[in-house]
């Protein structure tokens, strides 16, 4: 049996000499120093067998799932990339409502009967986007710039800081205004919009270029049109596809008193819409329901809905409002 000494190596034939050759060759402090590198080094090699066989076994999953190293990396982009394609509506609650958000570049319906709490959302959406860094543009034809400055006040938002850092505009319009010039310009055109739509759309809002958009409301417009019916489709079809066309992402504004049988009168709203959104009020109780959403899976119900001092809209997900499958009537949904 051969003894090899393990601070230089030296071989030995019989253990009485590699006794002797270390107590006179190498010191005591050779000897530890030995047998502390002989741990770290048994150390080592234990950590890289077990890496190895980590490896090995991470190795045989893959084979046997059939994936590679490429398509999981793909599969990852491919799920990143698809959310970053959605935006949310930073309403507390009505997010969970959907599986990934509000598909970005959509137009969607926002509809209810009166005091339902349809320009509240429209603005909480707006606030909560503004405070995210994106440009947002709230087109009003019915209330001044300073009544919704006002809504904002009253439940503790700070729109004039948010107009300040150039994220937010609100801007009023007039109705009548609009359907004269689209009355015109559709007589020469023949019923299409050959010119720049922004001018017409937005007006004159310099070089800002809206992420997400409010319009409130296709009522107020609608009544501008009358005996226009077929002007008014044509521009409500010029419309969203202006915005689909424009990168933006909007919410427009209708009032509704048969839900949801006529969203709205025409019916073309709802129609051409990606998505819609319906806003119930029942006496003192109201309900948040996603009746429609093009690119996005989303919970069918009706959920109850709050609106609360220095907050706004708030979301119950979990609730039920008015009747569950049974059709138990829930009277306390909160």
């Amino acid at each position: 049996m051969v003894h090899k000494c393990n601070v230089c190596g030296k071989k030995f034939e019989t253990g009485r000499g590699l006794h002797i050759h270390q107590s006179k060759v190498h010191s005591d402090e050779d000897m530890e120093d030995s047998e502390e590198n002989l741990g770290e080094e048994k150390e080592k090699i234990e950590k890289e067998s077990k890496e190895e066989k980590e490896e090995e076994t991470e190795n045989k999953d893959k084979e046997n799932s059939g994936t590679s190293d490429e398509e999981i990396n793909e599969k990852e982009e491919n799920e990143k990339s698809s959310i970053e394609k959605y935006v949310d509506t930073g309403i507390p609650g009505a997010d969970e409502l959907l599986k990934h958000g509000i598909w970005k570049k959509s137009v969607n319906l926002v509809a209810g009967n009166p005091g339902s709490g349809k320009s509240i959302m429209g603005l909480q959406i707006l606030k909560e986007a503004a405070k995210k860094g994106e440009n947002c543009l709230y087109m009003s034809y019915e209330e001044s710039e300073e009544a919704l400055k006002k809504h904002m006040r009253d439940f503790g938002w700070d729109p004039d800081k948010l107009i300040e850092e150039g994220n937010l505009k609100i801007k009023t319009y007039n109705a009548f205004k609009t359907s004269r010039t689209v009355e015109a310009l559709f007589k020469e055109e023949s019923g299409e919009l050959r010119i720049d739509a922004k001018p017409l759309i937005f007006g004159d809002i310099g070089d800002f270029e809206p992420d997400r958009v409010v319009v409130d409301s296709l009522t107020a417009i609608s009544s501008a049109f009358v005996g226009q019916e077929k002007n008014y489709r044509l521009y409500i079809n010029q419309l969203f596809k202006f915005f689909r066309n424009n990168n933006t992402t909007a919410f427009v504004i209708a009032e509704s008193n048969s839900i949801p049988n006529n969203i709205t009168d025409t019916g073309q709203a709802e129609f051409l819409a990606d998505g819609v959104i319906l806003l119930h009020r029942e006496r003192h109780s109201r309900g948040f329901e996603i009746y429609k959403m093009r690119g996005s899976d989303f919970e069918e119900k009706i959920a109850p809905m709050e609106i609360r001092d220095n907050e706004g809209i708030v979301i119950h997900p979990d609730k039920i409002f008015f009747a569950d499958d049974k059709g138990d009537i829930d009277k306390n949904p909160f």
